[in-house]
This record gives structure tokens, sequence and C-alpha cells, in this order.
């Protein structure tokens, strides 16, 4: 505990487990081991942190910043919009279905949940995912070029005053995002790939009228959107509800 944060000790303690149900598990037998003696493993409790995210403001801010490259604006605004972790776009694979419906698919074997998934995108977003990936020096490995990426995105998070962002917490803001914009945890969880919703309800411990002052724009068009529904919902109760008339002659 002198060497390592409680996040660095329970990463340890986790691996220290690994390994002894490995051995209890797989080479019991082979070893002459007995479960009665399997010892057990305190990882110790780490505090539940709250996503990070980017506000509106926050990342209007960093599109403004005048160091960073096109390049690298348009990856930002890509992740925060599609949700891929860091090494999708690298590892998945472009697929089309239907006239003009554009999906980066990836495989169970490369996904992090060990679940295949799908990630619906735009032509404009299937065309950059593109030349991104086509970007990359052959010379350069996908965990060098991605790392780089993180870097930049590391030092224009310092520029606006936001030291402790990593790239993840890109996925993150598309998963607040989606939340305000849908209000379904199920939905949120489904596009994120998360193997449980349980591993989605973190996004919950935000409080939805934070998330409507930091993304008002997505607020608003969600209040447009059910004011639209409801407006819909009176004129057909209106064009169905029979009159006072014919009311009286039932």
């Amino acid at each position: 505990k002198n060497r390592l944060t409680e996040t660095g000790v329970h990463i340890q303690m986790t691996r220290v487990s690994c390994f002894i149900d490995w051995l209890y598990d797989d080479k019991r037998k082979e070893l002459g081991l007995s479960l009665d003696d399997k010892p057990k493993v305190y990882k110790g409790k780490l505090p539940q942190k709250k996503p990070s995210y980017l506000s509106e403001t926050e990342f209007a801010d960093l599109m403004q910043l005048p160091w960073l490259s096109r390049f690298h604006k348009d990856v930002f605004t890509f992740y925060r919009a599609t949700g891929c972790r860091l090494r999708e776009p690298f590892n998945g694979k472009l697929q089309m279905h239907g006239d003009d419906d554009w999906w980066l698919v990836v495989e169970a074997t490369a996904s992090k949940s060990g679940i295949a998934r799908e990630i619906k995108l735009t032509y404009q977003q299937m065309c950059f995912v593109k030349d991104m990936v086509g970007g990359r020096s052959p010379l350069c490995t996908i965990k060098n070029h991605t790392n780089a990426i993180s870097k930049i995105f590391k030092q224009a998070v310092r520029d606006i005053g936001r030291p402790e962002l990593k790239f993840h917490n890109l996925r993150d803001t598309f998963a607040l995002m989606r939340y305000l914009e849908t209000r379904d945890i199920y939905q949120v969880s489904k596009e994120l790939g998360h193997s449980s919703v349980k591993v989605t309800e973190k996004y919950l411990t935000h409080q939805l009228s934070m998330l409507k002052a930091d993304f008002p724009s997505l607020a608003r068009d969600y209040n447009a959107r059910k004011q639209a529904e409801n407006d819909v919902r009176d004129t057909q109760i209106r064009d169905t509800a029979p009159s006072k008339k014919e009311f009286a002659s039932r």
C-alpha cells in the first residue's frame, strides 16, 4: 500500500486471485491440491467513481484549440459520436447492409467483452474509418498508432482544464449523451456492447438535471420530440373522441 494506489492494489490482487483460481481449477489434480485449502483473496474495496465526460461546452472548446489538427478533431468527433473503443475501428470490418446501411462489425475475438459488436455508421463516418485506418503506416503497430492518438487527446484536455480525462471518456460521453437522448438504459447498453445492463447502470449515477445542463441542445431536442408526440396524440384523441351531441345520443 505504500507503493500502489487503491486501484493498483486491487489490480494486483485480482491477478493473484485469477492465478489461484487457475491452480485450483485446472491444476488441482496434477498438483494434489485440496479445495478445502484454497486461500481466499481480499482485493480491497474500490470507491465507485462516476464516469467522467466532456460537456457540450468543453467539447466545443476542444474543437477550438488552434494547435489541434483537423484530423484529430475529426477523430475525437467520431469516437464521441459512435462510442467506439479506441482500437475497434482498426480491429473491426466495415460491412454494408441494404442500399446505404453501413456497420462496423467487431468479432467476439476482438471485442473486450468477448461479445461480437455491431456499430451503425453514417456514410460520412464509414468514409472516415476508411481514411483513418488506411492512414496508418504499415511500420506502425495498431497499439502504437492508437496510443499516439490517445496522447494527443491528453494534451488537448489538459489545455481546456480537464487533465484528469482519458481517451475512454469519449465513450463515456457518448453513453451519457445517448441516455439523455433515449432515456433507455437498455438501449444504451446494447449500443455500447456491454455484457450486462448492470455494467451500463454506472451512468445512472449522474443526475439527469445535470446532464441536461451540460448538454442543452440534446435536452431541447428531447423536449421538442416529446412535445411533438404529445401534439400528435392530442390530435388523435380529438379526432376519435365523440362530440357532445354524439355522446348525448349514446
